[in-house]
């Protein structure tokens, strides 16, 4: 079991690395969901039995397509074309989240590679419920290394010990999307792959509540909530049980005092000191960024002076990282690209089954900046998003 304050020897660490990615070089099935899972289950906890820089996990993703390059073929030119703005950056900015943004989308392209039937793409899903039962697991067994001030009194119940529990949060509930929508489906599954699920939901639901992380709250309940809507082949008396249950379990929870925090947090004024409240910072950021001119206003002022203006604090929003980084130009190029898979060769059908993981990632986009920030989990979810509408057109 992972210690959270153990820091295992460089060796150690670079042998389970080659124990764990060696055999892909045989196997390229499992490439996507060992790389994803794997990494940000490394990345997200505390401690790391593997090597979480995105470089080591970049050249490994390189070889593995090179050594597969006969059956997962993308453009040199792109690869070469990402390779590129990733090295300016590196030579620019040295390793910030610049860097670490491009290095996480080159991969998830080579990654994409690997990813061309359905069942590939059914594969890559359950890193998502990988991680997010890994993640659950460690979090509920370490609960007290998060919490060192969880005194009940005003303005003493916080998350002072925590270690970035919104990107906890959405990292857990995104993985809970993903387990509800392979326990609901056709597929065929194994009784013991359908207790795994089971287990998997409820105990991700009891971290996510612990976390108090209040926007991956309102991410999850939304992609649930659409993918019980629109998941038609599941019949409605299924449903309305998997609802009571939830009913019962919230309760339940809240009746051990697990919403405690959550309650807190909610009835707190909003703080641009924290990122609490939202609002204030995008009316802070923007209200300076529009004073800068017409120039900066079109192209913007770049990620890293997206950070200092106005107040040295993140923007908690993608589209607002996006128009102050890069102008309208910026903004507007990047809701083409994330809205793309949505209106490629448009059908219901396809919405039915892209719109639960897109809500999530839309909602995630308004209150944690994952896509900017170079969350290697997110920008993964966006490939799903993407593979699956070009899957089902």
């Amino acid at each position: 079991m992972m210690q959270p304050n153990l820091e295992y020897p460089a060796a150690v660490r670079f042998l389970y690395m080659a124990i764990i990615y060696v055999p892909l070089f045989k196997n390229q099935y499992c490439v996507p969901i060992i790389i994803t899972s794997f990494y940000w289950i490394s990345f997200c906890s505390f401690t790391a039995l593997i090597p979480f820089s995105i470089i080591y996990t970049l050249i490994i993703v390189y070889a593995l397509y090179l050594s597969h390059r006969m059956t997962a073929k993308i453009s040199p030119i792109i690869i070469f074309s990402f390779f590129y703005y990733f090295f300016i950056s590196l030579i620019y900015w040295d390793f910030d989240e610049t860097a670490v943004l491009w290095a996480g989308i080159i991969i998830t392209m080579l990654l994409s590679s690997f990813i061309s039937t359905e069942r590939d793409l059914i594969l890559l899903s359950y890193a998502f419920v990988i991680v997010s039962f890994a993640i659950s697991t460690v979090f509920l067994i370490h609960y007290q290394e998060f919490m060192q001030s969880y005194i009940r009194g005003v303005h003493e119940m916080e998350r002072s010990g925590w270690m970035n529990p919104n990107m906890t949060g959405a990292t857990i509930g995104c993985g809970m999307v993903f387990t509800l929508d392979n326990l609901l489906s056709k597929q065929p599954k194994s009784k013991w792959l359908s207790v795994f699920l089971i287990f998997t939901l409820g105990i991700s639901m009891l971290a996510i509540i612990l976390n108090a992380s209040r926007g991956s709250l309102a991410a999850v309940l939304c992609g649930c909530g659409i993918l019980l809507f629109v998941k038609r082949e599941v019949k409605k008396i299924y449903k309305i049980i998997i609802i009571i249950i939830i009913i019962g379990l919230i309760y339940y929870a809240n009746q051990l005092g697990y919403f405690d925090l959550l309650l807190f947090r909610s009835m707190e004024e909003g703080s641009s000191e924290t990122g609490g409240g939202r609002l204030p910072i995008w009316e802070l950021k923007i209200n300076v960024f529009e004073e800068k001119g017409f120039f900066s206003t079109f192209f913007g002022v770049g990620q890293l002076d997206c950070i200092s203006i106005g107040k040295h604090i993140r923007t908690h929003n993608d589209f607002v990282t996006a128009f102050i980084s890069y102008g309208w130009v910026g903004l507007i190029l990047f809701v083409i690209v994330l809205f793309y898979p949505i209106f490629y060769k448009f059908s219901f059908k396809k919405l039915a089954g892209l719109l639960p993981f897109f809500a999530f990632l839309l909602i995630e986009c308004n209150v944690l900046e994952p896509l900017f920030r170079g969350y290697f989990l997110f920008i993964v979810l966006f490939m799903y998003i993407f593979k699956y509408s070009k899957l089902n057109s």
